[in-house]
């Protein structure tokens, strides 16, 4: 992780000073990703973050996080890695229990901080995590055509249970056959 980003913080100090936590990290870094990523790695991964601690209108400590860069990805139609652009933020409530948690509005996601410190790593992690798209398709990528299977132009009917016609007659002579065994 960069120097400037420690790997925590004590929650009422930072919130109470209003604390801005900024600086870059490769996404290498981030071991929640490492499943996520491409395993081809590029110098370009660099992540712009930064956590800007402080109190909601209601006195809640909250943060600010903020991510922007790039991560290698795999795109789904091609299999290639390529470069996705990431920016992402999102203000999350910063809570001590589940108690905490639960009576929050439901537009703050709350994250528990255990023993009155908040682990920054988490909280980028979790933010590149939710910046990232479900189904990764490069820009430069193109749709694969599907060639349609020749239809009958005389039979235009869609005939979804065709073979399930074939199959009860199958059925039907299995069946006969094993009556006429029997006697």
């Amino acid at each position: 992780m960069s120097r400037d980003i420690p790997d925590h913080v004590q929650l009422d100090k930072a919130t109470r000073s209003g604390r801005l936590v900024s600086g870059q990290l490769k996404a290498s870094a981030l071991p929640r990703l490492q499943g996520v990523l491409a395993d081809h790695s590029s110098d370009d991964e660099v992540l712009n973050v930064s956590l800007q601690f402080g109190l909601d209108p209601e006195g809640r400590p909250v943060v600010e996080v903020s991510v922007s860069g790039a991560v290698m990805l795999t795109c789904q139609r091609t299999l290639v890695p390529f470069l996705q652009p990431l920016e992402s933020s999102s203000t999350v409530a910063l809570v001590t229990s589940e108690a905490e948690a639960e009576a929050l509005p439901e537009a703050l996601e709350p994250v528990i901080c255990e023993h009155g410190q908040v682990r920054l790593l988490d909280l980028i992690e979790e933010e590149v995590l939710l910046g990232l798209p479900l189904r990764p398709v490069s820009p430069d990528s193109q749709p694969m055509r599907v060639e349609a299977a020749a239809a009958d132009p005389a039979d235009d009917r869609q005939r979804p249970f065709a073979e399930a016609d074939a199959m009860a007659a199958l059925a039907e002579q299995l069946k006969w056959k094993a009556g006429s065994s029997d006697k």
